[in-house]
């Protein structure tokens, strides 16, 4: 089951950020066009990546948001619970994945892949190469934005259970997926909104796609 993969997920993580002696009640800073080798690790703190700084490395937290400033470029994103932001025009190399929090992408981003578990996604004008996921969150493409993959909302399992609301897929201002929009359970509730000439290149299942 998939939601089990997802605690298993979470739980390496801290595995992997106390076996690498990430503080513990730390937060993590770098500054404006700085250069960090490796990754950076924190377990109960921010983790805060300056305009124009780079990390030559993976950002992950456990008990903390993650915020990547405008022009800056890391290797991947990973928190357990926090909100994760990343700024306008910078690049992340490999994935940006949230358990329990928000990710948002702002104008000119670009990242490889996107999931969350029960934290909303949203693009403005940002551009994933590959696949965006999620199972309890919404998903909101603005100004133009662009999936090269597909969005697929995986099966809750159990331990979710079932949402009050439809989830809402929310595409505007002509921003496009490359691929198709697959909901794994069709059982779940999915509305896929389409605003201002944006579309979905490939196939439909499962959600009910409305067309303002």
């Amino acid at each position: 089951m998939r939601s089990k993969g997802w605690i298993l997920v979470g739980t390496l993580l801290v595995t992997v950020l106390v076996a690498t002696g990430a503080g513990f009640n730390s937060s993590i800073e770098v500054g404006d066009g700085d250069v960090r080798e490796g990754n950076l690790s924190a377990l109960n703190g921010r983790i805060t990546i300056g305009d124009g700084a780079t990390v030559r490395g993976e950002c992950r937290s456990v008990n903390g948001g993650i915020t990547v400033g405008r022009d800056a470029q890391v290797g991947g994103v990973s928190s357990v619970n926090g909100k994760v932001s990343i700024g306008e025009g910078a690049v992340v190399q490999d994935d940006v994945d949230a358990v329990n929090g928000s990710v948002s992408l702002g104008a000119g981003a670009r990242a490889a892949r996107v999931s969350t578990v029960n934290g909303r996604i949203r693009l403005t004008d940002a551009d994933v190469a590959g696949n965006v996921k999620t199972i309890n969150g919404d998903i909101s493409l603005r100004d133009g934005s662009s999936i090269g993959g597909d969005i697929i909302v995986e099966e809750p399992g159990g331990m979710h259970g079932r949402r009050q609301r439809p989830l809402r897929i929310e595409l505007d201002g002509g921003s496009v997926v490359q691929g198709n929009v697959l909901v794994e359970d069709p059982e779940m509730q999915v509305e896929v909104y389409l605003r201002d000439g944006s579309r979905i290149l490939g196939r439909v299942e499962n959600a009910e796609v409305i067309e303002d």
